[in-house]
């Protein structure tokens, strides 16, 4: 959410092209992980996607619940555009993204209005998959859960426990101790809660709670990721 209202402010998002990018650089380099062809600089961007949202310095979820709570409420199409745009998790078609391409232009292109509109995009390149139950993030040490009202109480517990529905989006042929990881089920959690908060069913008061309580569990899927670190083998892990 971050990303497309700076982008929005920078005057490319139309179509959002810094998402585009973002989104493609990481489903290629997982994509070449995932056929042990690893470069250096892949690990450093999926290490670093993964710290990004889940460190507790940039508050992440805090902002993704005030931008989205903020921009429901407002009447503007500007607005209205921006939500859309952040839903839509377009990326770049394949072809824009090999090695002979360095990727600061590939990026130059993406921001300048000459370029862009050459620049394909597509909504079609990931694969649904399932992800695991994980209720012990209510239960995470040094993390109390929010003390929210009578009403978002139970709004927020079935956030986190329901989670038969929920799903996430990534390249196709992840191997499922990549898929079943303690660290996604955290993380998944997390962001249920985070989106639960930014619906109108959840009080102004409660959405503040859960926004604070978000950005200190975060570190949790990182902590997961490293205990699992001597056990998994570098592609997996």
């Amino acid at each position: 959410m971050s990303s497309v209202v700076y982008a929005e402010a920078a005057g490319v998002t139309d179509p959002d092209m810094v998402c585009a990018f973002t989104i493609g650089v990481l489903h290629l380099s997982a994509t070449r992980v995932l056929k042990g062809d690893i470069l250096y600089g892949d690990s450093a961007a999926l290490v670093g996607s993964t710290w990004s949202p889940f460190n507790g310095r940039y508050r992440t979820w805090e902002r993704f619940v005030k931008y989205s709570r903020l921009l429901q409420r407002s009447s503007s199409s500007k607005a209205a555009k921006i939500l859309d745009n952040a839903s839509s998790c377009r990326v770049f078609t394949c072809e824009h993204f090999t090695l002979e391409v360095p990727p600061d232009i590939l990026w130059s292109h993406c921001i300048n209005p000459e370029h862009r509109s050459h620049l394909g995009l597509s909504s079609e390149v990931t694969k649904s998959y399932r992800v695991p139950p994980r209720g012990c993030v209510l239960r995470a040490p040094g993390v109390s859960p929010p003390i929210l009202c009578r009403q978002c109480t139970s709004g927020f517990k079935s956030a986190i426990e329901e989670y038969e529905d929920d799903e996430v989006y990534a390249i196709s042929g992840l191997p499922a101790a990549v898929v079943n990881c303690e660290s996604l089920g955290i993380a998944s959690g997390i962001r249920r809660a985070a989106v639960w908060a930014t619906k109108k069913v959840c009080c102004d008061d409660c959405a503040c709670k859960v926004t604070c309580w978000a950005d200190q569990a975060a570190y949790l899927v990182l902590v997961s990721l490293m205990k699992s670190e001597p056990d998994t083998d570098a592609v997996i892990w």
